[in-house]
């Protein structure tokens, strides 16, 4: 296996697991404000889901700085549009905002995580 196919699979990898984590988060803020009537633990889960994606740049970083120069542009600047909406979201302190981040426009969509992911799976299969 080539390095660039390494380093796109561990990008792919924990882009992966960071997805799985959001999901969680929306998964517990949908029940707190669904279930169990709690806005507050709604605004604490959409505080943490748009402070994590804020900084998926940083530990991005790590698995983007392995993969050549001009392959790693495309995804840094994706993650770090993301980061910049969730920045921009924490600002206004507006948790409905956080909870659109990265949402696709139907429930049959994949998310913007999602997205990425097959269009990086696609440079290496």
């Amino acid at each position: 296996m080539s390095d660039i196919h390494t380093a796109y699979k561990e990008l792919i990898n924990w882009l992966k697991q960071t997805n799985a984590f959001i999901k969680d988060l929306d998964q517990q803020a949908r029940k707190a404000a669904q279930v169990d009537n709690n806005p507050e633990g709604f605004n604490k889960l959409m505080v943490k889901r748009a402070e994590t994606i804020k900084g998926m740049p940083a530990e991005a970083e790590k698995y983007i700085a392995s993969l050549p120069a001009a392959e790693a542009d495309a995804p840094r600047q994706k993650i770090q549009g993301f980061a910049q909406m969730a920045e921009k979201a924490l600002s206004l302190n507006s948790y409905f905002f956080m909870s659109l981040l990265l949402l696709p426009q139907t429930d049959e969509e994949p998310n913007s995580l999602e997205v990425l992911v097959a269009d990086l799976q696609k440079k290496i299969s």
